[in-house]
C-alpha cells in the first residue's frame, strides 16, 4: 500500500519507473476516504505482446488495437479489463485469442510468471491464504508438488478423489472417455456439459492424477 498525498500527481494510465511496465493507481473501494491507493503495475504477456497484459493484482487487460475485420476491413478493439472463469479446480481463467487461436491460461501462474522469481525453478504455484481465486502477487509464492500438497492438508482444501469429490463434474469412466476422444474439446465440452478448462485439465492430467 503506497499513502499518496496528492493522487492528482499519479493520474490513471502514467509511465511507470524504468524497466517496468504500464503501471496505473487503483483506489480500495472498501476504504475510498483514507488516502490509501494500491500500486498497480501491469506487464506484457510473452506471445501476446500488444494484446494483453497481467497485473500484480490478478488482473488481464485486452489492450486497445486495430486488427483486420473480413466485412468491415479494420475493427478497433477498446481496452478492457477481461472477466475470467472459475476452472474445475476452483483457479480463475481465460483465453488469450490472437491470430484465430486460443490459449487457455490460469491467472494465478500469469501473475507469478511476471512478479515472482523461481531461482530454483519450482512447477507449482499455491495460494499462501489458501483462497483460489486470491491472485494478487503477495498472496502467491512457487512450490513444488510435494510442498504444494502438504499446505493443501494443512489447510484443509485436499477434497477426495475422483467422484467421491461432491464438487466432481465428471466421473472416471466420464475421464477416460475424454482421454481416448478424438472430439475437440470445445465438442468435448458441449458433449459433457462442462466448460473447456475442465476438459483441459482432465485431458493434461492437471486433475484425475489417479486414474
Amino acid at each position: 500500500m503506497h499513502n499518496i498525498e496528492n493522487p492528482k500527481k499519479y493520474p490513471i494510465g502514467i509511465l511507470s519507473p524504468k524497466g517496468l511496465s504500464a503501471v496505473s493507481i487503483v483506489q480500495p473501494l472498501s476504504n475510498a476516504k483514507s488516502g490509501l491507493f494500491i500500486m498497480e503495475i501491469w506487464k506484457d504477456i510473452k506471445g501476446f505482446e500488444g494484446y494483453y497484459q497481467i497485473s500484480n493484482l490478478g488482473r488481464v487487460k485486452s489492450l486497445f488495437r486495430i486488427v483486420s475485420h473480413k466485412l468491415k476491413g479494420k475493427k478497433t478493439i477498446s481496452e478492457i479489463i477481461l472477466k475470467s472463469c472459475i476452472s474445475s479446480p476452483g483457479y480463475y481463467a481465460l483465453g488469450l485469442r490472437k491470430n484465430c487461436k486460443v490459449k487457455c491460461a490460469r491467472i494465478h501462474r500469469l501473475v507469478a510468471l511476471y512478479f515472482i522469481p523461481n531461482p530454483e525453478n519450482k512447477p507449482e504455484v499455491n495460494h499462501k491464504n489458501g483462497i483460489k481465486t486470491d491472485n494478487r502477487v503477495e498472496n502467491l509464492e512457487w512450490c513444488t508438488r510435494k510442498e504444494n500438497i502438504i499446505h493443501a492438508i494443512e489447510t484443509g482444501l485436499l477434497p477426495n478423489r475422483g467422484s467421491g469429490n461432491h464438487n466432481a463434474k465428471l466421473c472416471e469412466r466420464d475421464v477416460r472417455e475424454i482421454r481416448k476422444s478424438k472430439l475437440t474439446r470445445k465438442q468435448l465440452a458441449t458433449k459433457y456439459h462442462v466448460s473447456i478448462y475442465t476438459i483441459k485439465d482432465a485431458i493434461k492430467y492437471y486433475t484425475w492424477k489417479h486414474i
